[in-house]
């Protein structure tokens, strides 16, 4: 009986999670979603997705986080979510993570990248702001993305929330790798242009 209310408790989390962002991707949705950059930055999540590297059960080492945070500062939320969900429909390809999982996934990977996309700010894409920016905006994507899926993981399991949303030291240079990666990805986009990309 308990382990049934934990599981209907993690269903009712993980589905208001994913109805949010379906919802806001549906009010945010525009032409960027037909830019070139878009499906560049689909297609190198979706074989970043067929790539990733599990780490503690929670986070994914994976360069489909970066071209999401990508899509945010360039094209904007829905572009965000959708390259965000292209790169987990590829993860789910590889691993056929249970229904549940695919739900809590939606709301713990799209709502960081939409927020990223609606709150970037509107600075040079070659100066150092924009930079920063983005290293601001892939640290507040991971830190929501940990702490969402680690207490709705939490809740599912019965365990308690303050054990499962401290953050274990090992997981730094993963965040490090992951932001370093975006920053420089973003670099070489904004210097160089979409063949830079295609390469």
């Amino acid at each position: 009986m308990r382990e049934e209310r934990h599981a209907r408790a993690h269903l009712a989390i993980s589905s208001v999670g994913a109805c949010a962002a379906l919802l806001w991707f549906a009010l945010t949705a525009n032409h960027h979603l037909g830019d070139g950059l878009f499906f560049v930055l689909a297609g190198t999540a979706a074989l970043a997705g067929l790539l990733s590297t599990e780490v503690q059960g929670r986070l994914n080492l994976s360069a489909a986080f970066a071209v999401s945070l990508l899509a945010a500062a360039f094209l904007g939320p829905a572009a965000a979510f959708a390259v965000s969900m292209i790169g987990e429909g590829a993860d789910w390809i590889r691993v056929r993570h249970p229904w549940r999982s695919v739900l809590m996934n939606i709301g713990g990977v799209g709502l960081p990248g939409l927020a990223a996309g609606a709150f970037f700010p509107d600075v040079d894409s070659t100066s150092l702001k924009f930079a920063v920016a983005l290293g601001v905006a892939a640290c507040a994507a991971l830190t929501f993305n940990f702490l969402y899926i680690s207490i709705a993981m939490a809740i599912r399991d019965g365990r308690p929330l303050r054990t499962a949303v401290r953050h274990p030291l090992d997981l730094l240079p993963v965040f490090g790798i992951n932001v370093a990666l975006t920053i420089a990805l973003a670099e070489l986009y904004a210097q160089s242009g979409l063949a830079a990309m295609t390469f």
